[in-house]
C-alpha cells in the first residue's frame, strides 16, 4: 500500500534522495519556489504560501542583526533570500547537493554558506565547529525523516541552542492521524513520493521530549494557513510552533 494510515513504517532512504534531485532538475527561476514548495500545476499557490508565512513568521524571528542562523532543509535559500540583510551569519544545510548549488548561485553574499549535508551530519561536533546558534529554521523538513532521526536531530538541537534562542518548526501535518506516504505515485509531481505526515499530538510529544519545560517554552501549534486554497488537501494541514530556550 503506498498510503498508510496510523501504523509506522520507514521511508526509503534512496527514494526520498532521488525525488529531491529530480525536484532540482525542475527549477524554473520564473517560479522558483515551484521546485520546493511543489503545487506544480499552481504556481501562484506556491507564491502566496511563500509570502504568507514570512509576513506571519518572520516578526515572530525577532531578528536584530546579530542573529546566528541554522537552516535545516534550506533547499533553494528560500528563507535566506529573505533574512540575509537582518541577521549576522546564516548556515543552510540540505541533503540535495541540486538544491544547495540553486542556493548558491541565488544568493551569494559573503555571511551566508550552504553546506551539503543530511540532518544525520547534524551532530555535536558539527555544531561546536560551527559556532553556537540562536535561530534555527525547520521549515518542512522532518515528514522526510524517519522517528529515530527527528528525535536525534531535535535532541542535539536542544544541546546547543544558545540561551535565549529560537526553534522555527513549520510541518504539514495529519489532520486526523499520522498519514505514511510510501512511494506513493503522484500525478502533480510526476514521481513516486514518500512522506510521513504526523499527528500534532506526535510532533508535540517529540518536541516535549526533546526541549525540557524547564530549560524551554513550546508555544502551541498553530494552523499556518487559514485560508481554504492554500490548505488545498484533505488529509494535511501545515502547522507551526516555536520553541525557545530561556535557560
Amino acid at each position: 500500500m503506498s498510503r498508510v494510515k496510523k501504523e509506522r513504517i520507514e521511508l526509503d532512504r534512496q527514494q526520498v534522495s532521488d525525488f529531491f534531485e529530480r525536484r532540482a532538475q525542475t527549477f524554473d527561476p520564473k517560479q522558483p519556489l515551484t521546485a520546493v514548495l511543489y503545487q506544480d500545476a499552481h504556481p501562484e499557490v506556491a507564491s502566496r504560501r511563500d509570502a504568507l508565512e514570512k509576513r506571519q513568521i518572520e516578526p515572530l524571528l525577532r531578528l536584530t542583526g546579530s542573529e546566528r542562523v541554522l537552516d535545516i532543509g534550506c533547499g533553494i535559500g528560500r528563507w535566506a533570500q529573505t533574512i540575509k540583510d537582518k541577521i549576522d551569519i546564516y548556515h543552510g544545510i540540505d541533503a540535495s547537493m541540486s538544491l544547495v548549488n540553486i542556493a548558491r548561485e541565488r544568493c551569494i553574499q559573503s555571511n551566508i554558506f550552504f553546506h551539503p549535508i543530511g540532518v544525520e551530519a547534524i551532530t555535536d561536533d558539527w555544531l561546536t565547529a560551527n559556532g553556537l546558534f540562536n535561530r534555527v529554521i525547520i521549515s518542512g523538513i522532518l515528514l522526510y525523516l524517519d522517528d529515530i532521526q527527528v528525535k536525534t536531530v531535535l535532541s542535539v538541537l536542544a544541546r546547543h541552542l544558545a540561551v535565549g534562542g529560537l526553534v522555527y518548526l513549520r510541518e504539514p501535518m495529519g489532520v486526523e492521524e499520522r498519514l505514511t506516504l510510501n512511494s506513493h505515485w503522484s500525478e502533480e509531481l510526476s514521481a513516486h513520493y514518500s512522506a510521513i505526515y504526523r499527528s500534532r499530538a506526535e510532533i508535540r510529544e517529540m518536541l516535549t521530549e526533546s526541549f525540557p519545560e524547564e530549560r524551554f517554552l513550546i508555544s502551541p501549534l498553530k494552523n499556518l494557513f487559514s485560508d481554504e486554497d492554500l490548505n488545498n488537501r484533505l488529509d494535511t494541514c501545515q502547522y507551526f510552533c516555536f520553541v525557545e530556550r530561556h535557560s
